[in-house]
């Protein structure tokens, strides 16, 4: 967790990131890989897919030796695969983010594809509950480049010192750092040695009471 000390009122947007963060999608997301790969005679493991994960999933195909030209086709079917097997919110993330709706607004930054994100969020009742969302198809250059949550930042009008984004994953932190904004780590399964972590997003609240 980076979260060097800051007066209270100066905080004016929460971002999030997705997958790992708000969404428990580690057992889909494994399971649509599997599948995809498998389509071209790859086989993963979990513990092949936890080294080798990231949330630019390019990178993830590469790792995996997948062809290039191969990974239009290999979008498509991870995206078929995946709507099969719905993700819900961890528990009391919804209830987190009503709660920082009533203080501050509240952003959605993440490297899943626009279709698949807005789906989870139709699923899970909750595209209302962000004032604006940032997909990896909404930029051209994925975390943990800035583009994404400085396209946010700039789309609130909120300064980089007035933000705070909460993620899981070592790309999250590196981009809320490239984008001079103060992070948050959550343990996910997708990432299990981010440094000074919370255990699950349901804590965010009594933190950010503490600041």
């Amino acid at each position: 967790m980076t979260l060097p000390h800051h007066d209270h009122g100066s905080i004016k947007g929460v971002f999030f990131d997705f997958d790992g963060t708000i969404l428990n999608s580690f057992s889909s997301q494994f399971k649509a890989y599997q599948a995809t790969f498998r389509r071209f005679k790859i086989q993963i493991t979990k513990s092949e897919f936890l080294r080798n994960y990231s949330p630019n999933w390019l990178k993830t195909y590469e790792a995996f030796g997948l062809p290039q030209h191969l990974w239009k086709d290999a979008d498509k079917y991870w995206l078929k695969e995946v709507s099969r097997i719905p993700s819900r919110f961890f528990p009391r993330a919804k209830t987190v983010l009503l709660n920082l709706r009533k203080s501050y607004r509240v952003g959605l930054v993440t490297s899943g594809s626009k279709q698949r994100v807005l789906n989870d969020l139709c699923e899970n009742k909750a595209s209302s509950l962000f004032d604006v969302i940032v997909t990896g198809d909404d930029v051209q250059k994925r975390k943990p480049h800035p583009e994404g949550l400085l396209k946010a930042l700039e789309s609130l009008n909120i300064e980089s010192n007035q933000a705070i984004y909460v993620g899981d994953a070592f790309e999250d932190m590196h981009m809320a750092r490239a984008a001079h904004v103060r992070f948050i780590g959550i343990r996910s399964l997708f990432t299990t040695n981010l440094p000074s972590a919370l255990p699950n997003v349901g804590d965010l609240t009594k933190l950010l009471r503490k600041m």
